[in-house]
């Protein structure tokens, strides 16, 4: 199935300016996602929406009531690509950004839209673009500023849409402590001597050989959010790690997040 969009409306009564949109890999209902974003009183069949800020007066929420939506299934998978090195099928997730860095990394003519980053990113602007014209169309009402959550590649798409889009007022990233990846593979390989299980996509394609070569140095100005710092300047960051994370190491934000550049908080 390709990607779905998915849209939960306010009470439309209110000043509607803002949404909060979901980048989701897979498909999933906005009501069994950990990363709901409810800022005023969102109503699905009838059932009004859990109390996510306890302390925020009810007035108040609905004076901040927004429009949410969830972009689901991107990227689009399982893909198969025809020249797999392994010979794989029906890849999903992280098989799909490992088989994409190989290709740009063994490859000097391929260009970064290769990248499987890029494209997510376009989903992801589409979809901001889908929403504003389907609420102002529909209800007459104007969004003028996103802001963007997911998980794991969902966040990291998250960061780099906002550093190409200036109607991304704020982002939360979840379980995408990554930034700056290329110190950070170091980091984890110094520490586990060796990779995580996690990353077998990567060391299985000898990704992680590469980490010091220029085409690697290439990608990473293309897809690691701190090579976009100064576009972060003016955006609200609140990112959100798990000290049992598979992938990560609870303190790989030694390596970005005193560089970053504007208002951050780290939870």
């Amino acid at each position: 199935m390709a990607c779905s969009l998915e849209v939960w409306l306010p009470h439309l009564d209110f000043p509607v300016q803002q949404c909060s949109l979901v980048v989701n890999m897979k498909l999933a209902h906005l009501l069994s996602l950990p990363t709901q974003l409810r800022l005023g009183p969102v109503r699905k069949k009838g059932a009004q929406g859990s109390d996510l800020l306890p302390g925020i007066p009810h007035q108040e929420r609905l004076l901040r009531a927004q429009v949410v939506a969830v972009l689901n299934q991107v990227p689009f998978q399982p893909l198969t690509f025809y020249n797999h090195p392994l010979g794989r099928e029906n890849i999903k997730g992280y098989d799909i950004m490992a088989y994409s860095w190989w290709r740009f990394l063994n490859d000097s003519a391929a260009p970064p839209h290769w990248l499987v980053q890029f494209p997510m990113v376009k989903a992801t602007v589409r979809a901001m673009d889908t929403v504003t014209d389907y609420i102002r169309k529909t209800f007459h009402k104007n969004i003028t500023q996103f802001t963007l959550t997911g998980v794991s590649m969902g966040g990291w798409v998250s960061w780099l849409t906002a550093a190409v889009d200036s109607r991304v007022a704020a982002i939360i990233p979840i379980g995408m402590d990554f930034m700056n990846f290329t110190e950070n593979f170091h980091h984890q390989y110094r520490a586990y001597c060796g990779w995580s299980y996690m990353l077998r996509p990567f060391y299985e394609l000898n990704i992680t050989c590469k980490l010091d070569t220029t085409r690697f140095s290439d990608l990473a100005l293309q897809v690691d959010p701190v090579a976009y710092n100064e576009r972060y300047k003016n955006i609200s960051k609140y990112i959100i790690v798990a000290s049992g994370d598979e992938f990560f190491h609870p303190d790989n934000s030694y390596y970005y997040f005193p560089q970053l550049e504007g208002e951050k908080y780290l939870k």
